[in-house]
């Protein structure tokens, strides 16, 4: 396993964005993992700003008191993205509550929506459903976090969006995986007839235009669970 100056000197000799990312990606595993005093070695060693940056942020979660009321405090005051994060993650495996109108208001952040509606999926909501909605509309592609997070609530409401989403996101697998759990496993309970006929009609369109044999499979495939949701 490479070191951390080893990781610092990729991460200098990265060349374009992507291979950078993959770079940023293994140091955060890798800080994850040290030694409190190798962190505090990273902090003062370490010429890359955004090593020290997470080596610092590191320090700081193994430091905090991660009571539900710390945390909640936390999200609600601080101005820093990455810790806000954190805390919303460990909120989502403790389930605490009160932070639920707080989590739902992050939806409508870029930043932290992912977190927000992972955390919301932990302590089932229909009060989410509805933001969760909004927000995938607002943010069609990255949605996975927002509809992973729709499969426990009742998104009946949503049926044509999902269908329509589904029907648009032929290479997106996440996507795709997300939404036909939503039908198969009944988050989709019911919808009125006239909706029904109408996702019917975008999916049988969707199938005959399909440019390929694997997309008319996964079209066929949501159609049969699509004709098992029952009519209000």
């Amino acid at each position: 396993m490479k070191d951390w100056k080893s990781l610092e000197h990729s991460a200098r000799c990265a060349k374009g964005e992507k291979e950078k990312r993959k770079v940023y990606f293994a140091i955060r595993k890798y800080l994850e993992n040290a030694l409190i005093s190798e962190l505090k070695e990273i902090v003062k060693a370490t010429e890359d700003e955004f090593i020290k940056k997470q080596a610092e942020i590191e320090l700081w979660w193994r430091e905090f008191d991660k009571k539900p009321e710390k945390l909640l405090k936390l999200i609600q005051t601080s101005n820093d993205k990455e810790k806000i994060g954190m805390a919303v993650t460990e909120i989502g495996n403790l389930k605490c509550r009160d932070a639920v109108s707080t989590l739902i208001g992050f939806l409508e952040d870029i930043d932290l929506r992912d977190p927000a509606a992972l955390a919301l999926r932990k302590m089932p909501t229909q009060e989410a459903c509805e933001p969760l909605i909004q927000a995938i509309k607002r943010y069609p592609d990255g949605a996975e976090c927002l509809l992973y997070a729709l499969q426990v609530l009742d998104c009946s409401e949503a049926a044509e969006l999902l269908v329509e989403l589904f029907i648009s996101k032929p290479n997106a697998i996440v996507v795709r995986d997300d939404i036909f759990v939503c039908f198969a496993e009944k988050a989709v309970k019911r919808i009125p007839k006239q909706v029904k006929d109408a996702c019917f009609s975008k999916v049988l369109k969707a199938i005959e235009e399909a440019k390929d044999q694997s997309d008319t499979k996964e079209l066929r495939q949501f159609y049969e669970v699509l004709s098992q949701v029952e009519e209000a």
